[in-house]
Parts: structure tokens; sequence; C-alpha cells
């Protein structure tokens, strides 16, 4: 069919040039410039202009395919390269599900060089960690080109190598680098906070933490804003001018009214400057805010006589908390009197303690301390004995370290304000 349509376009044409060649055979001048003219019959000049044209029309036509026909060929080969890339790392990861990490490093660079992609190249230094290689997952982030160099998923993953080899320093250098292009991703910022803390940069630690807490302002855990304020905390307490420290923790005190440690450090603070009333004022206020056990005892240190005694002992018996352990009220009550040399009042408060209290080291230490100024010494032996064991006055409410003296920050998991007196005053 296209054969006979082909044979009768032909012979129309032919006919067609046949009747032009029989009514214009006299020759004309076609005037191509100045200099050049063409003569020829006016049949023959219609026949070549018309054939020109078919030509150019064909020329065109034809380059416009070929153009499509290129195109297509680029597509079928770049989706033949996909595939063959998504089967490499198919693979890749079947062998590092598989416990074969090397096999699965090997394979996931031949995808990685044949189609460089985000996906690729998380899971090649995937498989490169579990190999043991970090330093080859390291170089393949670092040459990865745009834009994968700038995704912020990328830039998160090469500051875990660089912290898994312990280059703390590249590993902030590169959340500094992801978060100025995403200031609000709550990764980069915890990121960057961990990173800050792990080297000691307590006032960048705090100043992300306070971004992170000011984009998830529904977030109370007491844990996120404690870590806040120990971060000033410690920034307060690196100042070298002692008024410069001073007026930093009374920000941080101000900023966070029932921090314990920045409330002891002040009042230890101002008693070193000499000025011992406001200290101990400082103490009493955090005390009637956040009963605990440390502020008793700074104020029993400094407590140097008799009124200052009956200051803290009504303050004590002020306390209104929940969960305030009666026992532990009069335990410290007891002490007091004992530092008075008060042996009737500090009976009274010691036999009215309960039964389960008396079965603690506590408990008999302060019963022997009592003993002792009652001048029966036997008895204060015998207290001594069942206080059996070191006695640690303090003890990580975290990692259940115990210490001889109070501190701000453990020294084992490095929470702040985790340390709980032997006898706390409110259960937690």
């Amino acid at each position: 069919m296209r054969f006979a349509v082909f044979v009768l376009l032909s012979a129309a044409l032919l006919a067609g040039v046949a009747f032009l060649f029989v009514h214009n055979s006299q020759s004309v001048e076609l005037h191509l410039s100045e200099a050049w003219a063409v003569r020829a019959p006016l049949a023959a000049q219609l026949t070549g202009a018309f054939l020109a044209g078919a030509l150019g029309v064909f020329a065109v036509m034809a380059l416009r395919d070929g153009g499509r026909a290129l195109a297509r060929w680029r597509r079928r080969r770049a989706r033949r390269k996909e595939e063959r890339v998504e089967a490499l790392l198919a693979e890749g990861r079947r062998f590092l599900w598989r416990g074969e990490p090397e096999r699965a490093r090997s394979i996931l660079q031949r995808a990685w060089k044949k189609g460089p992609s985000r996906e690729v190249l998380l899971t090649l230094v995937r498989a490169c960690l579990e190999a043991d290689n970090a330093g080859e997952a390291r170089a393949a982030l670092e040459t990865a080109r745009e834009p994968l160099a700038d995704d912020p998923e990328v830039l998160c993953v090469l500051a875990d190598v660089c912290r898994h080899i312990g280059d703390t320093s590249g590993a902030i250098a590169t959340l500094e680098r992801a978060r100025a292009r995403h200031p609000r991703a709550a990764r980069i910022l915890l990121g960057l906070r961990d990173l800050y803390l792990a080297a000691e940069r307590w006032s960048e630690a705090a100043a992300m933490q306070a971004a992170w807490l000011a984009l998830h302002p529904r977030v109370t855990a007491p844990s996120e804003h404690t870590l806040l304020a120990g971060a000033r905390y410690e920034a307060a307490m690196r100042i070298p001018g002692p008024a410069a420290r001073l007026a930093a923790l009374e920000d941080v005190l101000a900023q966070a009214p029932r921090f314990v440690p920045a409330a002891v450090s002040l009042g230890d603070a101002l008693v070193e400057a000499g000025r011992e009333e406001e200290g101990a004022r400082r103490w009493e206020r955090t005390l009637t805010l956040q009963p605990r056990a440390v502020l008793v005892d700074r104020l029993r240190s400094r407590a140097a006589d008799r009124p200052a005694r009956d200051r803290a002992r009504n303050l004590l018996r002020k306390l209104r908390a929940e969960h305030l352990d009666g026992d532990a009220v009069r335990y410290h009550m007891a002490q007091i009197w004992l530092d008075d040399g008060d042996a009737e009042h500090a009976r009274a408060e010691l036999e009215a303690a309960s039964r389960r209290f008396e079965a603690t080291p506590a408990f008999h230490l302060a019963r022997a301390r009592l003993h002792e100024l009652e001048a029966r010494y036997d008895k204060a032996a015998e207290d001594y004995r069942a206080a059996t064991g070191a006695f640690l006055a303090y003890t990580c409410g975290v990692c259940q370290r115990g210490e001889t003296t109070w501190q701000a920050r453990c020294p084992r998991c490095g929470t702040w304000d985790s340390h709980r007196h032997a006898v706390e005053l409110v259960h937690e």
C-alpha cells in the first residue's frame, strides 16, 4: 500500500514537471547577485526551487528526528545505568544485612563510581563503619560533589564519622556548616550541643540548647531545662574575675531559680567575698523553692551561733513541699540541735523517726553522735558498728556513683544537679 502511494506521488510529480517544461520552455535569467546570474528554462528553475525547499524541509525533519532519537538513546542509557546502580545498591544492602560489610563495601563502591547518589553514599558510609574503616567513610563523604556536599543528611553523617574517629573539631566544623544552611534543624542543633558539651564549650552548648528549646516550647522535661542551666552554670564558673563570675551566677539563678548548683556556688562565692549573710540568704531562698539537703548542710556549716541555727531550724519547720520526708527533716533538725550541744532536743527528734529510718546508717551515725555528747561511749560504739561500711553522704541519682562531698555535676555520667544526700528532704 505504501509502495503504491509512493509510485502515484512520484508519477504525479513527474507529470507536473513535464507540464511545466511543455508550457514554460523559454529561458530566463535568475540573478543570485550582481555578478552571478543563472540562465535556464523557467520550468527548470521552478523545479530546482521546489526541490531545494523540499531538501531543506527534509533536512530539518531529519535533524529533529535525529535529536529525538539521540535523546531517547540517552534516556535508555541513563535508565540502564540507574537500574544497574539500584541493583548494586540492593545487593550491597543484602550483604550488609547478612553481616558481610567488606563485600557490601566493595559492591557499594562500584555503585558509587557508576552513579553517585545520596542513598548509595549513606549506605556506603554505613558499610565502611561496620567494616571498621572510618577513614574510607570520611573520604567518600568529603569527595561528594554538589549538591550532595551540602545535603544536611550527608553533613550530619560526616559529623558522626568525624566524632567516631575522635576528630571533635572536624565534627563541629561540619555541623556548623550545616547549621549555616539549616539553622532550625533540630538534629543539627542537638548534634552541635552534644559536641560543644564534649569539648566543654559551655557558652556555645547553652546557645544550642536554648535555640532548640525555643523551637520546641512544649518540651517540659526537667532534664532538658537542667541541661541548659548546667551549661550556663559551667560557663559562669569559668569566668576569671570574681565580680563578673558573681554576676553571671546571679543571671543563671535568675533564669533557673530552682537550679541548686547555681545557688550553692553563688552562696559560696558570696561567703568567700566576705558577704556571709547575703550568701546564707541565697541558700535559704533556694531551700524554700527546692528543698535539698546540700543547702541545709551549707547553712549548718556557716551557722556560727545559736541565732543562725535557730533560723535554720525555723526554715526547716516551715518547708512546704509535696513528698517531703518527715524522717529526713527530723534527722537534719537533730543534727542542728547536736551542733548546739542540745542532747535533749536532738534525742526527741531521733526518737520520733520511723522504724524504717532507724535501720539506715545515717540514723546510727546521728545517734552515735548523740551518745558521744551524752558521754555514753559504749552506746556510741554500738551505733558506729551498726553503721558498717563506708558512709557516702551523696549519691548520683543517674549512675549511682557515691561521693563523700556534694558535686554540682557527676564526674561519671556528667549530669548536673543529680547528687542527692543520703538523707534527702524530698522523695523523688
